[in-house]
């Protein structure tokens, strides 16, 4: 039930991004940073075993639950075995989420920081269940992982209803009240309540933007009004290029929805004209972005989008700890060079999730080294 991933042909992820124009600056580093990149836990509290994906694994219930942009395809074989760790069509029960952080801290108890691309709780909970799952997640992060930075960006299940969102939105101020203002910096409190973004120099040199990815979506009805730079986050990213350029910083730009076609139904997630002026104005600033990281699609995989100038941008999207889209949990973990910021490596864990119903057990195994 494997989901093979896209991989490369190329001895290390820096050969692509060299080749897709993005260059290592001069050294900051004094040595590599290893760090986890995980997206979409979906925690669902309401999963029991006792049920299968046809109710979603909750038990029967008034409430409509509304079409996901893929549906499982149920195998006889496969899903014969419904247990602890979850079920393909269905969201994350706690016992899959505490392995797959049990795991991280196995595979490195202390890493320079976790990136978090989006959605913690899972798809359509009650507002209540909803709260309680947003307050939950920051409390397993911060047992298996106490001291380690962690930088998420908004998910459009991290906002209640789902997608929706606007500047100074009461959302922004229910992450922030939550362990969101633990996570990030102080003086960043004013911008994420306004528009949801953040900046955070997280090594010397080096620089993370958190864009919220929501103002575009083609699924925020307020997306497409009629607005140049909703809540102005356009305007303070080409700031934040423009400050970490000077300073020779190099960048990472982290965010919940990728701005390319949906893996699904392969349609636009971003609204034009946003889709062009950020990605122009990311293209624009190229020997300064070292990487750029996206969840929302639950897939493991890369796209590489086109520009003027003949500049290629690459992005990295992560895959989900929620396996309601027939994909096996995974996390990855990256390497930068002791040069610069530029990941050379990639390694990617999964739970084959069949066999951990089947023997009992949720252990997270490595699936594959990019380098080899």
């Amino acid at each position: 039930m494997a989901l093979h991933p896209v991989r490369l042909v190329a001895s290390s992820l820096v050969s692509l991004w060299v080749l897709l124009g993005f260059h290592a600056a001069a050294s900051h580093a004094a040595s590599p940073l290893t760090f986890f990149h995980v997206s979409d836990i979906h925690l669902d509290p309401l999963y029991n075993a006792a049920y299968n994906y046809t109710t979603r694994c909750r038990p029967p219930s008034s409430q409509t639950l509304p079409p996901l942009r893929y549906q499982h395809s149920p195998s006889p074989t496969v899903d014969a075995t419904v247990g602890l760790y979850g079920q393909y069509g269905c969201d994350a029960p706690m016992n899959l989420i505490q392995s797959a952080f049990t795991s991280m801290t196995s595979v490195n108890a202390k890493p320079s920081f976790i990136l978090f691309t989006g959605d913690m709780p899972a798809h359509a909970l009650d507002p209540t269940t909803w709260l309680n799952t947003v307050n939950k997640v920051p409390e397993i992060v911060a047992q298996h992982f106490p001291t380690s930075p962690f930088y998420p960006s908004i998910g459009n299940n991290d906002v209640y209803p789902e997608y929706i969102i606007q500047c100074s939105d009461k959302n922004l101020a229910t992450l922030w009240n939550s362990a969101w203002s633990k996570w990030i910096p102080s003086d960043q409190n004013v911008t994420f309540l306004e528009m949801g973004a953040y900046a955070a120099v997280i090594s010397p040199g080096l620089r993370l933007l958190s864009l919220n990815t929501l103002l575009y979506s083609t699924r925020n009805p307020n997306a497409t009004l009629p607005i140049a730079d909703p809540c102005g986050q356009i305007q303070w990213l080409k700031a934040q290029l423009q400050s970490a350029k000077a300073l020779s910083q190099q960048v990472y730009v982290i965010g919940h929805i990728p701005p390319c076609l949906d893996s699904f139904v392969f349609l636009p997630l971003w609204v034009e004209p946003y889709h062009t002026n950020i990605m122009s104005l990311l293209a624009s600033y190229n020997d300064t972005i070292s990487g750029m990281f996206f969840g929302h699609t639950h897939r493991d995989e890369f796209r590489v989008l086109s520009y003027s100038n003949d500049v290629d941008l690459a992005i990295l999207i992560a895959s989900s700890m929620t396996p309601v889209y027939d994909n096996n949990p995974s996390f990855k973990m990256y390497t930068t060079s002791a040069a610069s910021y530029t990941p050379i490596n990639m390694v990617v864990y999964m739970l084959d999730l069949f066999l951990a119903n089947l023997v009992g057990q949720g252990n997270f195994t490595l699936e594959y080294t990019y380098s080899e």
